[in-house]
């Protein structure tokens, strides 16, 4: 049985969603929904649901990300843009572990991912990662009280099997 979520009209129309974008929305709301917390969802799941195309789920997103609806960029140690991933609406964070561990600015060395994710857990702020680290090697780079709030914050989705990476 396929899962299936409704949005209501008023939803995405104030939003200004349509086509693609409108099933790209549906699919994070509808995994956030049932969960009541952020949740880790790849984009390939949103391919497998919703048969888009890689490319229209891309496009959705883009187009999400320019209304900004949704935020999912690197987070690169710049301080100016990282006030608008705490703040976003919904947060998209690709590759989660594939960042520097610890950035400075002005001679300051901060932890932007973990403060992110602190920061969005204590205002329950829908919030999306992937990664291809195991647990134990999240918990290895973060640790524990991250570890903890990482399990508490995402409904962990896992995919067995070989990786599409070559």
């Amino acid at each position: 049985m396929m899962p299936f979520t409704t949005i209501y009209k008023f939803m995405w129309k104030d939003l200004g969603l349509h086509g693609a974008e409108k099933e790209f929305f549906a699919v994070i709301y509808g995994f956030w929904r049932r969960s009541k917390t952020p949740v880790e969802i790849p984009s390939r799941t949103v391919t497998e649901i919703t048969g888009m195309s890689q490319t229209s789920v891309i496009m959705a997103k883009r187009a999400l990300l320019k209304k900004e609806i949704v935020a999912a960029q690197e987070i690169r140690g710049k301080p100016s843009r990282y006030e608008e991933f705490l703040r976003a609406k919904i947060l998209f964070v690709e590759e989660l572990g594939a960042e520097p561990e610890r950035c400075q600015s002005y001679g300051t060395d901060y932890t932007p991912v973990q403060n992110l994710i602190s920061y969005r857990y204590d205002r329950k702020l829908p919030t999306f990662a992937t990664t291809n680290i195991a647990d134990d090697k999240i918990l290895d780079r973060y640790g524990p009280r991250m570890m903890d709030r990482i399990n508490e914050m995402f409904s962990i989705l896992r995919f067995k099997g070989d990786s599409y990476r070559k």
